[in-house]
């Protein structure tokens, strides 16, 4: 049988190639969500839908939502966990200075200490104002040295390869998600949506730094 695809698009448009809604003032927050061969759907989708909605209604109050692009190591066709295939962007095509935040979805992955993949996302520490590691994406953050020194969840099966793996890094088992500093995660893929999607536009609609 074929499989269903969905093509991600570039900065500045929202999935099936729609442009943003609304017209705000100001600049748009970019978000890059880097995608991997066993991506979980949820984690990659829940975020992605919670900023678009949330880009919506920023815009009618007349505040810069968010833009989001889709990235992987190569670029090109990738199979999710459940079998929908998408396609990314390269790496190669961010240019981390214009980017605010970077999602690492979780999922069935065997790059997490991918040398290109950890360097990459080690040096964007000075840069990036946000990370958010989606369930067992947190591994990508601590494999890139991001959560060294900070408190941080993952998905509750994982908490303790996460915590042996990163003896400098303080795993909480009990919360949902966890902020630290500019470093969130979250323990699973349905907690993702409060991590960092919801809390950053409740703060920007509060007027406050989200």
């Amino acid at each position: 049988a074929a499989q269903a695809a969905i093509v991600c698009s570039p900065f500045g448009m929202t999935l099936g190639r729609r442009p943003m809604a609304g017209k705000a003032t100001g600049k748009a927050r970019r978000v890059a969500l880097f995608l991997f061969d066993g991506v979980d759907l949820l984690c990659t989708s829940g975020p992605a839908c919670l900023l678009v909605y949330a880009a919506r209604h920023l815009a009618r109050l007349g505040k810069p939502g968010y833009e989001i692009g889709y990235f992987s190591a190569t670029g090109g066709a990738l199979v999710t966990k459940q079998g929908l295939v998408v396609a990314a962007r390269p790496l190669a095509e961010v240019r981390a200075a214009e980017l605010d935040t970077i999602i690492l979805p979780g999922g069935d992955s065997e790059e997490w200490r991918d040398p290109v993949i950890v360097s990459w996302l080690a040096s964007q520490g000075p840069d990036v104002r946000r990370f958010a590691g989606i369930s067992c994406g947190a591994f990508y953050l601590a494999y890139a040295g991001l959560l060294d020194g900070r408190s941080a969840t993952t998905h509750w099966s994982e908490c303790d390869l996460l915590e042996a793996s990163f003896p400098q890094v303080n795993v909480v088992r009990d919360s949902i998600y966890v902020r630290d500093g500019g470093v969130w995660t979250s323990a699973g893929a349905a907690a993702g949506l409060g991590c960092p999607g919801r809390s950053s536009f409740e703060a920007r609609c509060a007027r406050t730094s989200g």
